[in-house]
């Protein structure tokens, strides 16, 4: 008997030999760049380190796994590690599935009777970009936001309505005292509050949980919001008004600080993916301002009327859409510097960028078409004119893949792998002006 042991361990030790086993950790280590580009697909996601690292293959020893075996244990590790990516509430929020709807929105444009026309929502689909059944608003004046996990959105007018997304039906009206309507709105990215500005000038926190408005917030100089922008961390606003000023407010405590002075006639304002830093866009100039300190630097001069800015997510170049000169001027955020001007040939209104940065796309409103222009961020050199009609609202869905520009009584999906238009989205409307597409 232990010359018969002896005699089967020296087979089994041949018969290994000959096998010439895959190595393990090749295999954890192709497993392991799958895994993590199957998590990076997913729109603005942080890339994921797999269960394998770099575990070097040893000798082999008493107890050794078969080389099939060993690759069907290493990926059932990362299949596992895939998995625990999409378990609720696990890993950071950007590895969330993206929301598959967007929501056209338009306003109403006639009377019919002596009453006003109800403004209209249409859900569109981004997997099958096919509309959804319209949810019709009484009394709406334009305006709209949505919670972050695209649950509410909150419609204005001459009170708030919040509308569940998952019914379409229209909640309970919230009084806020807007006094014939609000003049901005804007959602906080914690998706906790909301807040609009009313026809006083007056700014009033509503919460998403309750949909209660709270204590009203006067800014010291009294001035007529022109546009509200949130820090990524949801903890400070930062309040446009018509008076060259700047407002931040603690969104914590809802007290104002101290006016901040900026270059003649803000409008716009866009904030950096980091938060540092606020670029708010004025009639000729664009003011940042340090969100630490909430000091102002030097006005980077345009030299041209400014209608749009926008910054990339890696928070390098800020594109600023100038109508005279029918170009877009890009600045670099590190320097303060004002580049060449990328001129579109065609006056110019307002820009989006995708989520990865690589493309910003330009609605242009000169002729009877209206086209949007794909500009290549990393040349900064513009492609072909893509046209869409008559519109010029437009937004990129969640996951990046789509542009959605919305026309008069369709929604045009455009894909931003290939700039190439899809077949429009006929969405019903006959009477209605285009007021955006909200994106959650």
């Amino acid at each position: 008997m232990p010359e018969l042991k002896e005699e089967l361990r020296q087979l089994a030790d041949e018969a290994a030999c000959q096998a010439q086993p895959l190595p393990v950790a090749d295999v954890i280590q192709e497993g392991d760049r799958r895994s993590r580009r199957i998590i990076t697909r997913r729109p603005q996601s942080a890339r994921t380190r797999g269960p394998g690292g770099q575990a070097r293959p040893g000798r082999r020893r008493p107890g050794w796994v078969p080389p099939l075996a060993a690759a069907v244990a290493v990926v059932a590790v990362i299949g596992l590690s895939v998995t625990v990516a999409n378990l609720p509430g696990s890993g950071p929020a950007a590895h969330r599935p993206a929301p598959s709807t967007v929501y056209a929105v338009y306003q109403p444009d006639l009377l019919k009777g002596g009453k006003a026309l109800p403004g209209t929502i249409i859900p569109i689909s981004t997997v099958t970009n096919k509309p959804g059944k319209p949810i019709r608003i009484r009394h709406f004046t334009g305006g709209a936001v949505i919670t972050p996990n695209g649950k509410t959105i909150y419609a204005a007018g001459s009170s708030i309505i919040p509308i569940s997304t998952a019914t379409g039906k229209p909640g309970r009206p919230i009084g806020a005292g807007t006094l014939g309507g609000p003049y901005v709105m804007a959602m906080n990215p914690n998706g906790k509050t909301f807040y609009l500005s009313n026809i006083s000038g007056a700014i009033i926190p509503i919460s998403t949980a309750t949909n209660k408005p709270g204590k009203a917030i006067h800014l010291r100089l009294g001035l007529l919001p022109a546009m509200m922008a949130f820090t990524p961390d949801g903890k400070t606003a930062y309040v446009v008004t018509a008076g060259n000023t700047v407002t931040p407010i603690n969104t914590t405590t809802n007290r104002p600080g101290k006016p901040i002075h900026v270059a003649s006639r803000p409008d716009q304002i866009a904030i950096t993916a980091d938060g540092k830093t606020a670029y708010v866009m004025c009639l000729y100039a664009v003011t940042p301002i340090n969100t630490t300190t909430n000091k102002p630097g030097k006005p980077i001069q345009i030299g041209h009327a400014t209608n749009d800015i926008a910054i990339t997510p890696d928070g390098k170049t800020g594109y600023v859409v100038t109508a005279p000169d029918q170009a877009v001027i890009p600045i670099s955020t590190a320097t303060g510097k004002a580049g060449k001007p990328i001129h579109i040939g065609r006056l110019v209104e307002n820009i989006a960028i995708t989520p990865d940065g690589k493309t910003a796309y330009v609605a242009s409103i000169e002729g009877p078409n209206r086209t949007v222009i794909p500009i290549n961020t990393a040349t900064n050199r513009p492609g072909k004119p893509i046209d869409i009609g008559y519109g010029i609202n437009m937004a990129i869905s969640p996951d990046g893949k789509t542009l959605y520009a919305e026309t008069t009584n369709k929604i045009v999906p455009v894909s931003t792998a290939t700039d190439r238009p899809g077949k429009p989205i006929r969405v019903g409307i006959r009477v209605g002006l285009p007021d955006g597409v909200l994106t959650p």
